[in-house]
């Protein structure tokens, strides 16, 4: 059985963005959703400013206060996003995916289900989607002998 690894241009590249955001951080240990919801402010705040620039923050903070309070919720949500859209992924971490997907699915098949490693092989080449959606589907080939 070949298994040939794909990638997702849309989901994939916005998730190694997030975790490039928690590594620049130092959060690794930290789920993204914790990261939106309670990692401290200041240092979203401040890595902005590194990345970003402080006009920009002040900017979104304006865009997020209305009256004399601050929306932190939407504040937190729209720092983080800029953020994210702030690191950059380059064409080799994509295309590393794809054969690392191919051979945990192969890994899958072996350690748990307890089928012979013999029988599959991975595919050096990586496919390429741009669906967006939540799950990336790989292909397996199957060749009767």
């Amino acid at each position: 059985i070949q298994i040939k690894g794909t990638v997702d241009s849309t989901s994939d590249t916005e998730a190694l963005q997030q975790q490039a955001l928690l590594q620049e951080l130092g959060a690794e240990g930290m789920s993204f959703e914790e990261l939106e919801a309670s990692y401290e402010i200041d240092s979203l705040e401040s890595t902005y400013k590194e990345l970003l620039s402080a006009d920009q923050m002040r900017a979104l903070l304006e865009e997020h206060t209305s009256d004399t309070a601050v929306d932190e919720v939407a504040y937190r949500k729209a720092l983080v996003a800029d953020l994210v859209a702030a690191q950059s992924v380059d064409n080799a971490q994509m295309q590393a995916l794809g054969p690392a997907r191919a051979e945990a699915i192969r890994a899958f098949f072996v350690e748990q289900g307890g089928l012979d490693a013999g029988r599959f092989s991975v595919d050096p080449e990586t496919s390429t989607t741009s669906d967006g959606e939540r799950w990336v589907r790989s292909q397996l080939v199957a060749e009767a002998s």
